[in-house]
């Protein structure tokens, strides 16, 4: 008997055999029915073993035929509300060349159960597959974002030493401005000499305070020198003050002016013993010459 079109039992019958569920008579009585002709079986075999192989490689991508679950709920309806009566095994049956006997497609219920609890299993083990693969993604997008994080947070760091260096500059401008913008006051601009041509910088001189404000940028001295300051009086040098030099080679301080600097026309900038000279060391390095 050739089978014009696929019903729910060809079906089931058909997705056994390729997962290899059948008994050894039922599938070569399967095997014998589409040697002889029915295409509409072999159509369905092949589809099923086709399904199965893809499953097989690719759990989380392929999803089961809409009607395997309607024909399982019906089967478990089914069986539930008519559970069948005990039965005597039957004879084997001898193979012929004649029709598929219609008990091919029907199966006993031990065997109904055993396929319903490897469907069970099945479904666990994609189940289990999407979940393991979902928590890789999960996984993975984490170390992705902490990467982010820790770049952004040693980016930010960068970014507010920047802006701690912009600020003290800005401070210093505005003290220079300050004291530049009282009356009397004097200033005299830093300009390196042969020996030593990068310093450069500004005096501001405030009579009002008796102060001396000193900004600029310098290289760091030698090891164990620091730079010192000197006021030019007529015919004489006065002492004013060592001057300390920051990390990014930049400085801001406030020395008081000697009484004996009297109204020096110059300053100068020596480089001396860290503890600081009585008398100034030749060549100096700057020059400064007051308004």
């Amino acid at each position: 008997m050739r089978h014009e079109r696929a019903t729910e039992e060809l079906r089931e019958t058909a997705s056994l055999y390729a997962l290899g569920a059948l008994t050894q008579h039922e599938a070569c009585s399967l095997e014998i029915h589409m040697k002889e002709g029915c295409s509409t079986c072999e159509a369905e075999v092949r589809r099923f073993r086709r399904a199965a192989v893809t499953i097989g490689f690719a759990v989380d991508e392929i999803a089961p035929p809409d009607y395997i679950h309607d024909l399982l709920s019906a089967r478990i309806e089914r069986e539930t509300q008519n559970p069948a009566p005990s039965r005597q095994p039957n004879p084997p049956a001898k193979e012929t060349n004649a029709s598929v006997p219609s008990s091919l497609f029907r199966q006993p219920e031990k065997e109904r159960h055993s396929i319903f609890a490897w469907v069970l299993v099945a479904a666990l083990v994609v189940a289990a597959a999407v979940a393991g693969y979902s928590w890789k993604i999960e996984q993975d997008r984490t170390v992705r974002l902490s990467n982010e994080l820790a770049t952004s947070r040693s980016d930010m760091a960068d970014l507010q030493s920047l802006l701690d260096s912009r600020k003290s500059r800005i401070e210093e401008l505005e003290q220079l401005l300050k004291s530049l913008s009282k009356p009397g006051s004097r200033l005299a601009h830093l300009k390196g000499q042969p020996a030593a041509p990068e310093p450069m910088g500004a005096l501001v001189w405030d009579r009002e305070l008796n102060e001396c404000l000193v900004v600029g940028a310098f290289p760091e001295p030698p090891e164990g020198k620091t730079y010192q300051f000197w006021f030019l009086p007529t015919g004489q040098t006065i002492p004013a003050g060592i001057l300390q030099i920051n990390p990014a080679g930049t400085t801001m301080v406030r020395f008081a002016i000697p009484e004996q600097a009297g109204n020096a026309s110059s300053a100068i900038l020596t480089i001396e013993p860290e503890s600081g000279s009585s008398a100034p060391t030749f060549p100096y390095y700057a020059l400064g010459r007051f308004d």
